[in-house]
């Protein structure tokens, strides 16, 4: 059973059959976000109808289902997400890889990857995730020609 989110924190749903890779994540992770986890695709299922993941950290395989025939199951079921879905993969399995990303996977993240880096890249899906402002909202960026020469 995942814990139950508390704050306003962007949510990881972790997903991994690996429950000591599941909690080395949520170590990492758990000190700037709320994180839930699941440890098949039903577990998943249930965590998507309790909370609304602002990103999906998932290993390539996941409960019998290989990551891309996992990623397509989370983007087309109906409940499913529309998160950003990240596949922790190693080096050495580029081709399910490249699968993964061409069934809705927005990134591979490699599994050995450093604690900050990984809380980087997760940054970056969670600022993916989020709405971009509208209209007057938006910041103006002013940019001046550089003065002529001569």
């Amino acid at each position: 059973m995942s814990p139950r989110p508390t704050s306003d924190r962007p949510v990881v749903l972790l997903v991994s059959s690996d429950r000591g890779r599941l909690l080395d994540l949520a170590d990492v992770l758990s000190v700037e976000f709320e994180v839930t986890f699941a440890v098949d695709a039903r577990e998943a299922a249930a965590e998507l109808v309790r909370r609304t993941p602002t990103v999906v950290l998932t290993d390539l395989a996941v409960g019998g289902m290989k990551g891309p025939t996992f990623v397509r199951w989370l983007r087309t079921r109906r409940g499913g997400t529309r998160a950003p879905v990240a596949v922790l993969a190693d080096d050495s399995n580029a081709h399910a890889s490249a699968l993964a990303i061409q069934a809705g996977a927005q990134a591979v993240i490699d599994a050995g990857v450093p604690a900050r880096e990984l809380l980087d890249k997760v940054r970056r899906l969670v600022r993916r995730s989020q709405p971009v402002p509208r209209g007057d909202a938006m910041p103006i960026i002013y940019i001046p020609k550089a003065p002529k020469v001569g």
